[in-house]
């Protein structure tokens, strides 16, 4: 799967690194309040970018829905009353096949190149202008703004990058509310929940991650087949697990006690992502070979890394993973 260049939910260590530390160095405070002003100037820009492209979308759909009403209302003036009865089933079923079609085709465009990418997400603004309670064009466009947000990481925008994915949550959470039974609604809130835990304070960051999880996991009850679902889960355990002392120490301070996870329980989620989907993903073995690395069980994961450089896997992590797999491997003496 070519993921960046298309579409990779995989790249997330960058996106919900649970175990980043607290604190800020004094130079860096200094320098945080020197370019303070310059941040927020850009955040204003960017975002008014965004709210004029939304506008422009908006308009265009108004425009075209005045539109098609005047031309409807001067055909029915030279009609007789026979041309102006409509059975309902057939607009029923003709809206139905229209937005399958839709569906459809916003599906092939994310799975396509970044300017199809970017086409789905421009469609995406204007359909779900017009269907906001719709939850199949919701966590779309939640997926779309996740796309678009690593497109923005990878230009170096990440004022951009972070507004899109504030924007995203709030799909995202569009979307459950619009359906509690569709299991794709709360995959990609969690995805889009996960993505900003890296902008928020420690506070937020663990108050995230419980819903994080509790996201997954009803994704999974809905949908006990999605193999992504297992893999996001299998990395939620392991990144609780490997959280920091003083992360822990903040959150029993917060919370009474902290988020747990064991290495069992994020070994079993990437297994079962392997059992369902094998070879799913160029990480998913990996993680595998990493959790029998710090269970000291150095023959399981040197026959895991081994997978891992064998790969043929094409997204543009891929050679990243094997560069970490060789790394690991060497390790494991």
């Amino acid at each position: 799967m070519s993921y960046l260049i298309s579409f990779n939910p995989f790249d997330l260590s960058k996106s919900f690194a649970f175990g980043i530390g607290i604190g800020v160095g004094i130079g860096m405070m200094f320098q945080k309040i020197k370019h303070a002003k310059q941040k927020k100037q850009e955040h204003l820009i960017t975002c008014l970018k965004h709210l004029a492209a939304e506008v422009r979308q908006l308009r265009e759909t108004l425009v075209h829905s005045i539109t098609s009403r005047m031309s409807k209302q001067l055909e029915g003036s030279n009609s007789s009353d026979e041309d102006e009865y409509y059975d309902p089933l057939i607009i029923s079923e003709s809206f139905l096949e229209d937005q399958k079609q839709f569906l459809e085709k916003i599906d092939k465009l994310q799975s396509g190149s970044t300017a199809e990418q970017q086409d789905a997400y421009n469609m995406l603004i204007t359909r779900t202008n017009q269907e906001p309670t719709n939850d199949e064009l919701l966590w779309r466009f939640a997926k779309a703004q996740y796309q678009i947000s690593l497109l923005k990481e990878k230009a170096g925008d990440l004022t951009a990058q972070k507004f899109i994915l504030e924007k995203g949550m709030q799909t995202g959470k569009a979307a459950v509310k619009a359906n509690a039974n569709n299991y794709a609604t709360f995959k990609w809130y969690a995805i889009l929940l996960g993505c900003n835990i890296p902008f928020m304070d420690n506070q937020n960051k663990i108050i995230n991650g419980y819903k994080y999880k509790e996201n997954i996991e009803k994704s999974i009850e809905l949908n006990p087949q999605d193999a992504f679902c297992y893999y996001l889960l299998g990395r939620y355990c392991f990144e609780v697990f490997m959280m920091p002392w003083i992360m822990r120490k903040a959150a029993t301070a917060l919370f009474g006690e902290p988020p747990s996870a064991t290495l069992e329980d994020a070994l079993k989620n990437f297994l079962k992502c392997e059992e369902i989907q094998p070879g799913f993903c160029a990480e998913n073995p990996l993680y595998i070979a990493k959790c029998y690395y710090q269970k000291w069980d150095y023959a399981s994961a040197k026959i895991w890394l081994r997978k891992v450089i064998k790969s043929q896997h094409r997204e543009e992590t891929a050679d990243n993973v094997k560069i970490e797999a060789l790394q690991l491997l060497r390790k494991c003496t």
